[in-house]
């Protein structure tokens, strides 16, 4: 049975106090411009999901290829370890940093979130699913059965929560089907809001395929990759601010320096793209 996490708020690192979160400006996506365009040498294909962890100041991206793992990368994309996601794992989309060095992987094919520790030090090791602290949604294969399931999470600090994307249906009209949900604990999964009325009917996207949750505005940055276009929401789903993405193949990842000076947009077939706040 796998050992049971620390709250962050006793983290003795102390990066996710409120204080430390005033200190820094909120991201304002229309100030972004590219600083760097380039590709990882792992994975070669199948890059998705991105997120930033601010202990290790890298950026960690996921492959739902052959191998499963989890790669960690400077800055500007040079590959620094990975770690490959052995036995439980199915089909990884999502990667979202937490706390110290846990990191929250979501299973499009189980619609499990696991919690799972990556560090210097079990660098290059096999992860089993049950050496993680599992979250089962109960909703199961999603993907199977509506044609897309869980993409990309993310972890709010404050609340001791999770959330994560939904990519969409299959069948016309595509973005069918998308949603963001909450992931409690306790594995409890609803909705924040109807995402197909809201971002579908409304023509802003047909998928969902990452998110970031930013936590001074409290805002969602939802990546479309279908769209090409990054979408910022509340909680509620009301849009903030769009940015269209353009020269990519298939965006599938999206991250933010904790500053939020710098975010990095990844994808498909092993794209990297770091973006600087002018």
């Amino acid at each position: 049975m796998a050992r049971r996490l620390r709250n962050p708020r006793v983290s003795r690192r102390g990066f996710w106090t409120l204080r430390q979160h005033t200190r820094h400006p909120r991201p304002r996506l229309s100030r972004y411009v590219l600083a760097q365009s380039t590709t990882v040498t792992s994975p070669t294909a199948n890059f998705s999901s991105a997120t930033y962890c601010p202990p290790r100041d890298t950026v960690l991206g996921i492959s739902n290829g052959s191998p499963l793992a989890v790669y960690e990368y400077t800055r500007t994309g040079t590959l620094l370890r990975s770690w490959t996601l052995g036995t439980g794992f199915a089909d990884t989309e999502g990667v979202g940093w937490c706390y110290d060095d846990v990191f929250a992987i979501s299973d499009e094919d189980t619609s499990v979130i696991s919690l799972a520790r990556l560090n210097a030090g079990n660098a290059g090791t096999t992860i089993l699913r049950s050496s993680c602290t599992n979250i089962d949604t109960g909703l199961g294969n999603l993907d199977s059965t509506t044609g897309g399931g869980f993409e990309g999470v993310a972890y709010d600090f404050e609340q001791d929560k999770l959330y994560v994307c939904k990519e969409r249906r299959t069948t016309a009209p595509t973005w069918q089907g998308m949603a963001v949900y909450e992931v409690l604990r306790s594995g409890l999964c609803r909705p924040l809001f109807d995402a197909p009325a809201k971002l579908g009917a409304t023509g802003l996207c047909t998928d969902l395929g990452d998110l970031f949750y930013e936590p001074r505005s409290k805002h969602l940055f939802l990546l479309s990759q279908e769209s090409n276009k990054i979408i910022e929401t509340d909680l509620a789903g009301t849009v903030r601010a769009t940015l269209a993405v353009s020269g990519m193949t298939q965006p599938e990842g999206i991250a933010f320096s904790w500053d939020c000076r710098t975010m990095w947009i990844t994808g498909e077939p092993n794209q990297f793209r770091r973006f600087e706040a002018n």
